[in-house]
């Protein structure tokens, strides 16, 4: 969406951390701190501008949100924005929402345990879903798919040990 001349693309990622991976809230952990900022702005070639966490400690789930900037191109004055969100799941919901997704969807290889994409209608996003089994669940969603499946590997990579 365009706002006062910058494309604004939101993207969401979420996460399962070890003390979610059976599916028993096990408060919230700061997700900004599990998965560095500067490694999502490295993986997007964008400048950081804030990080926001969000932690749900009765459902055992938390989110951070990562606010991006790309580099200025000609005739934009302040260069596209892009926000990240992380959120982390129980890994044993990954089957439940494979089996429960209606639509289109591709098998992703390479990523995770097992991983699906697809364009969610509704939002217009890019989704791709992983989980590693016993550890979490992450979950992708873009505006654009370019980063999709690296975001998704890093977000694997910073799961905690069981």
């Amino acid at each position: 969406m365009k706002r006062s001349g910058i494309t604004l693309g939101v993207a969401a990622i979420a996460l399962c951390g070890a003390g979610f991976a059976t599916g028993a809230p096990a408060g919230a952990p700061d997700v900004c701190q599990l998965l560095p900022a500067q490694l999502v702005a490295t993986e997007m070639d964008a400048t950081l501008l804030a990080t926001r966490n969000f932690p749900d400690a009765q459902h055992g789930r938390a989110r951070c949100v990562y606010q991006l900037a790309f580099p200025r191109t000609k005739g934009d004055d302040d260069g596209p924005q892009t926000a990240i969100v992380v959120w982390f799941q129980p890994a044993d919901e990954y089957d439940e929402l494979a089996a429960e997704h209606e639509g289109p969807k591709d098998v992703v290889t390479g990523v995770g345990d097992a991983a699906f994409a697809f364009l969610d209608p509704g939002d217009k996003r890019h989704k791709i879903f992983a989980v590693k089994r016993g550890r979490g669940m992450i979950e992708v969603s873009a505006e654009r798919p370019d980063h999709l499946q690296a975001l998704a590997r890093l977000a694997l990579e910073h799961l905690p040990a069981k």
